[in-house]
């Protein structure tokens, strides 16, 4: 069973969310990323677009290299016309998403921009 209960303590809003003896503390902080990030997924031009696109049919069957290519080429101009776009990058990036176009780069795109900015941060630059 669920129980989901809100405690105000002055400015500090807990969520209790109990499952059977189980309890976990959620604080306000967290839940205001969680409403953040599901607000940017509303307005995104991939909102139901065809899921085929941006992911590959299986994770354990290979595409070729030109059937990839042209399902990233497709997904890239959805993202392309994304008002969100930025934001669904940073998602990908911060979560360590590694299948699928997200924010309009593919997975060795995604691994570049991190190991780049592992690189930065390493070197102190920025």
């Amino acid at each position: 069973m669920l129980l989901r209960i809100v405690v105000l303590r002055g400015n500090l809003k807990t969520t209790l969310i109990g499952v059977n003896e189980y309890r976990v503390d959620v604080q306000e902080s967290k839940l205001a990323m969680n409403i953040e990030e599901a607000d940017w997924r509303r307005q995104a031009a991939c909102k139901g677009a065809n899921g085929d696109l941006f992911y590959p049919k299986s994770v354990w069957s290979r595409e070729s290299k030109d059937v990839r290519q042209q399902r990233e080429q497709m997904a890239k101009r959805v993202c392309a016309r994304c008002s969100v776009q930025a934001s669904c990058l940073d998602w990908a990036l911060r979560n360590g998403e590694v299948v699928g176009v997200w924010g309009g780069k593919t997975e060795r795109e995604r691994r570049a921009l991190a190991k780049s900015s592992q690189k930065t941060a390493t070197l102190g630059v920025g």
